[in-house]
């Protein structure tokens, strides 16, 4: 009998031990996220007051969070900085989006372009241009952050969580967003604090009025193209609406 009570004695002390020891675990958890808010306030950088008046002056009044009429373009641009997934090597076309993450119309293309990519996975390149509308006071710091955590290699990532999250877009938030990513936070927080990219997304922006953007989401669509050279990348093709998306690859393709 002694012999099953000291058996129940040392059961209840290391259950005692293990709640314990769950108890320091999460209180250390909740101290790590504390600390780390109190960081991510502590390296908020100054642009942040004012980022929407950095990025974004080079007049875009007239646009709108829809897409602009189908137009022809042909010309050189530069996507030599902009991210890029799919056939990066020798596509048969190339999709270039002008988004804002802030643009509802925006989210709804992860769904058409990944069907899209699915579809025809060796044959797509497709990259992101910055088009954050003047309106939308959290589409340019969401772009910033979404191109830093690029950096380390994490920007579909964060684009995915950015516009899947688009009733919480304060910069604080996306900060959090990206460092869950497992992203080295002392390089994000340099990268938020250069104005690398804030030029690269100005540059996206000049590109997109440019070629005739007005609005958000818009396709540059094309199977005429030289991508030898990204920085000064030849193209002939059209900018089309959303829902225009799938059956003009299509086409293109020969579907």
């Amino acid at each position: 009998m002694s012999s099953e009570k000291g058996i129940s004695k040392d059961s209840n002390t290391i259950l005692s031990w293990l709640t314990l020891a769950v108890i320091i675990m999460l209180t250390i958890l909740m101290l790590t996220m504390a600390v780390q808010l109190i960081q991510i306030r502590k390296y908020l950088p100054e642009f942040a007051q004012d980022l929407q008046g950095q990025i974004g002056d080079i007049g875009q009044s007239n646009s709108s969070c829809q897409s602009s009429n189908a137009v022809e373009f042909e010309g050189i641009i530069n996507i030599e900085n902009a991210p890029q997934t799919g056939n990066t090597t020798n596509p048969k076309i190339v999709i270039l989006e002008f988004s804002d993450f802030q643009c509802p119309h925006c989210s709804e293309s992860i769904n058409a372009v990944s069907e899209i990519l699915d579809k025809y996975p060796d044959k797509i390149l497709f990259v992101h241009m910055d088009y954050p509308l003047p309106f939308h006071e959290n589409a340019s710091q969401a772009a910033l952050v979404a191109n830093c955590a690029g950096m380390q290699e994490k920007y579909w990532e964060i684009r995915e969580l950015i516009f899947n999250g688009q009733s919480d877009l304060s910069l604080e938030t996306n900060i959090a967003r990206a460092l869950s990513l497992g992203i080295d936070e002392t390089r994000f927080m340099e990268c938020l604090a250069s104005e690398t990219m804030i030029n690269q997304i100005n540059d996206d922006l000049a590109t997109g009025i440019e070629i005739g953007i007005t609005g958000t989401p818009s396709f540059l669509i094309s199977n005429n193209f030289d991508i030898s050279n990204l920085s000064a990348f030849e193209v002939k093709g059209s900018i089309i609406y959303l829902n225009q998306l799938s059956e003009s690859i299509a086409e293109l393709i020969g579907d």
